[in-house]
């Protein structure tokens, strides 16, 4: 299955999408990243990839967001216990 990381910056329009080797490891990276931004102390963010971008560089306060993506022509699959529940996860600043 085709997984991407969609990477969204506050003075972008659209998302930076991001072909990794381990989608899931980007988008955990990401996650500890955001939970440890400073307004004060902004650190620069430099991300390899296999897709046409090789390296992508980002303040880390400019980060907004970002998402798994899956590729739309591939079937999902999941077990039936994910199938009957949709939870949606946010988080807040303090």
């Amino acid at each position: 299955m085709n997984t991407t990381v969609l990477v969204f910056l506050k003075s972008l329009a659209t998302p930076i999408v991001l072909f990794t080797e381990n989608p899931q490891q980007t988008y955990d990276e990401l996650k500890e990243i955001l939970k440890h931004v400073h307004a004060n102390s902004p650190k620069l963010i430099e991300k390899q990839t296999i897709g046409p971008l090789k390296y992508v560089t980002f303040w880390d306060t400019e980060l907004a967001g970002f998402a798994l993506q899956v590729d739309p022509n591939q079937p999902v699959t999941a077990p039936p216990s994910v199938l009957k529940k949709s939870t949606l996860h946010t988080h807040h600043k303090p």
